[in-house]
């Protein structure tokens, strides 16, 4: 995650374009392999496995090793080997910018201490975005200290990271953010969960970043908001908080959800919550919103 964290600074202060930045990106996907590639190419696994670790990770928030493991497809030490041939996360876009010549080493040296500086992070902070620690960014990020469910919050969130990792495949980051007093969404679609707390969740967009959820979640193109797409961006929301259900299965907080709404020039309006939290992926954002009374 820090190459979206790094390669926005570095948008922002002008050293690098929207392009050259989308280049780096792409990029970096040739030097960090997916390990289910890698399982392939090392003999480990074979497709039908691979896509049956997929399917469990959009039923259970685990990691595409420990399904593999739970499955018996994959053992300790060969996951180990995978992982070890991984290349660590922080270093991709630093070598994707050097090897594109979009910055030299002098400047990347200065601009990732000014990086560290200008956002105020502590070392421990700057590692934890390095490392990807989902779970920690979304507490260095977000404040949910005045909820009696702020620990629920944080996961809720933490986990919609995951599955946008997992479902769209995008590298998604946080910002810190205030909700506005005046909001109004273009596009939502909400669910309600309810049982030991009452949890209201939403997706908001515009209508691009709507059609790009919902092509990616689907696996195909989509041009136009009809009943298809939004029923795409429906059960991308309803995987997740079925996911989301699981884990507070686990932890003996028993919840359930009912069906999803749809609505268009939704008004939310501002009270105790809800919680407003824009998502940035590559090309665009969506708000998460989450809130423990009725949306919109």
């Amino acid at each position: 995650m820090f190459s979206q964290y790094f390669g926005n600074y570095l948008l922002n202060k002008n050293l690098i374009t929207t392009k050259e930045l989308k280049d780096a990106l792409e990029y970096q996907k040739s030097i960090h392999v997916k390990l289910g590639v890698l399982a392939i190419n090392l003999g480990y696994m074979n497709s039908a496995q691979i896509q049956e670790v997929h399917q469990q990770q959009m039923k259970i928030d685990k990691r595409f090793g420990e399904i593999a493991i739970q499955l018996g497809y994959l053992n300790e030490h060969q996951l180990q080997n995978l992982l070890a041939t991984q290349k660590q996360g922080y270093l991709q876009l630093s070598q994707a910018l050097i090897d594109k010549k979009h910055l030299t080493l002098e400047q990347l040296q200065n601009e990732l201490q000014n990086y560290k500086n200008d956002c105020q992070l502590t070392t421990e902070q700057l590692e934890i975005i390095k490392q990807g620690d989902i779970d920690k960014i979304v507490q260095l990020f977000l404040d949910f200290e005045d909820s009696i469910s702020h620990k629920i919050y944080n996961d809720y969130v933490a986990l919609m990271l995951k599955n946008a990792i997992r479902l769209l495949d995008e590298t998604p980051r946080l910002e810190k953010t205030s909700s506005p007093d005046d909001y109004t969404a273009e596009l939502l679609v909400c669910q309600k969960i309810h049982g030991e707390y009452n949890i209201y969740t939403a997706i908001a967009t515009d209508k691009k970043t709507f059609l790009t959820i919902a092509s990616k979640f689907a696996g195909e193109q989509f041009t136009v908001i009809d009943e298809m797409t939004i029923a795409s961006v429906a059960e991308f929301l309803n995987v997740h908080n079925g996911v989301f259900l699981v884990n507070m299965s686990n932890q003996n907080i028993e919840l359930q959800m009912e069906p999803h709404k749809f609505y268009q020039q939704a008004k939310i309006e501002k009270k105790e919550g809800p919680y407003i939290i824009p998502i940035y992926l590559m090309d665009c954002k969506f708000d998460l919103i989450i809130s423990n009374t009725e949306l919109p």
